[in-house]
């Protein structure tokens, strides 16, 4: 792949070499300027779910610098978590006759006719996190939120056996306007399931807040509720539920099945008495899969219909695989 710094430099040596052969006649430098004209940059409309956590403004910022690196111009919106806002940002990008349009949804069922109208003036779209759930897409790049709750909802029966005599009361904070996170919470309970002496004695949307999250188990727990564990589908789910359980200072823990956090992966590191295991996927390898996808677009070549990525759960005992203290400093420059 040709960087764009090789094809300023390939663009200088055809005008020296023009110099030489023609006494640099305004008819050969007119050429020259035409090939550069045919070689401008490709624009891509990135669309942001929010920047309200750590995961998407890592996303944001993978995304913006492996465009820079591959040569195109990429334009970012955020709709920080409105539809409505999405769909003007969405709109905006095809009246600007962008080259390509990078996004997730905020409503996935609700965003289908504007991906429509995104067909219907033929800029392909390349979904990530949350792919609308109609029209057409180039492709997605998705991590397995069903496999990912399936693999906390192991780690949390292990605990449980363990530590627990095989006997837990569990709460969960979902969020049911997003699909990938009730996809989480399928995995999840699919395996707790299967344990006769466990109960889901609550299930509450954490609606994407810590405060709104915190004031949830607060309400269970003054309540007189007995609860062992707290299962959240993200990061604020997961970490409201920790502030509100520290105030009580009760004996409970809470896992997470969507988490990308410095502040998830200090506590852990740091053995948590209450945070302690969340399934973690990295926005740096979803930008890297998607420009790869994107690249392969723009040459004309084959792109697959989907692309997952990898995912691991990450405890007390593992997290430091993570240079999470490198990704910290990172984001205090």
């Amino acid at each position: 792949m040709i960087m764009p710094g090789n094809k300023l430099l390939m663009v200088f040596i055809t005008v020296v070499f023009g110099i030489l052969l023609t006494g640099c006649t305004a008819g050969r430098v007119m050429m020259v300027s035409e090939q550069e004209d045919t070689e401008k940059k490709k624009v891509i409309g990135l669309s942001l779910y929010y920047r309200q956590d750590e995961y998407y403004r890592d996303t944001e910022a993978a995304f913006v610098n492996e465009a820079e690196m591959r040569g195109y111009k990429i334009i970012v919106q955020d709709a920080d978590a409105d539809l409505y806002r999405q769909v003007q940002q969405l709109e905006d990008f095809v009246a600007a006759k962008v080259d390509l349009i990078l996004m997730t949804s905020v409503e996935p069922n609700k965003i289908i006719s504007t991906v429509e109208q995104i067909n219907k003036a033929n800029i392909p779209i390349v979904a990530y996190d949350e792919p609308p759930r109609g029209g057409k897409l180039l492709t997605s790049v998705v991590w397995d939120n069903y496999k990912a709750g399936k693999m906390i909802g192991e780690w949390t029966k292990n605990y449980i056996e363990e530590n627990l005599a095989g006997k837990s009361n569990i709460a969960i904070l979902d969020l049911p306007s997003q699909y990938l996170c009730m996809e989480r919470v399928r995995g999840f309970k699919e395996i707790i399931g299967k344990m006769p002496e466990v109960r889901i004695v609550s299930q509450n949307d954490c609606k994407a807040d810590r405060s709104y999250s915190m004031s949830v188990i607060e309400d269970l727990i003054n309540s007189g509720e007995n609860i062992d564990i707290v299962f959240g589908v993200t990061d604020d789910a997961a970490f409201g539920a920790v502030a509100a359980i520290e105030a009580s200072k009760k004996n409970i823990v809470v896992v997470c099945a969507g988490s990308w956090s410095v502040e998830a992966m200090k506590a852990l590191a740091h053995s948590s008495r209450y945070y302690k295991a969340n399934v973690t996927v990295s926005p740096y390898e979803q930008a890297q899969i998607v420009f790869d996808a994107i690249d392969l677009y723009f040459k004309g070549e084959k792109v697959e219909e989907k692309y997952y990525m990898s995912m691991k759960v990450y405890d007390k005992d593992n997290i430091n695989e993570i240079n999470w203290k490198a990704i910290e400093a990172s984001r205090q420059r």
